[in-house]
């Protein structure tokens, strides 16, 4: 028997400070195509991340749903660093981000 693995091309492996931050930029209303941007990341790669952390609770419905609405964004450096300070306990909280 054959097998057909689904989505073989993509990478699924995300650190855990990339995801606590993705926790962030949902809650700050990120739009998909700003998180593919920040990530480097396909639109896939972001979406399958998106639906792993709303089916264990790591993020909530929002506006714009999935591809996002951009409002009350805090100006972030375009290059990414590892110095970011994003307490998820906050993002959760919908309280924000910061760096």
């Amino acid at each position: 028997m054959k097998y057909y693995v689904v989505l073989e091309d993509l990478d699924f492996v995300w650190t855990k400070d990339d995801v606590n931050e993705f926790e962030c930029l949902w809650v700050e209303g990120w739009t998909l195509e700003q998180l593919t941007e920040y990530f480097k990341r396909s639109q896939e790669e972001i979406l399958t991340l998106a639906l792993d952390r709303a089916r264990l609770g790591g993020i909530k419905p929002r506006a714009g749903g999935l591809i996002g609405e951009v409002t009350n964004i805090m100006i972030r450096d375009t290059e990414r660093s590892s110095s970011i300070n994003c307490d998820t306990s906050k993002a959760k909280d919908k309280v924000g981000c910061l760096r």
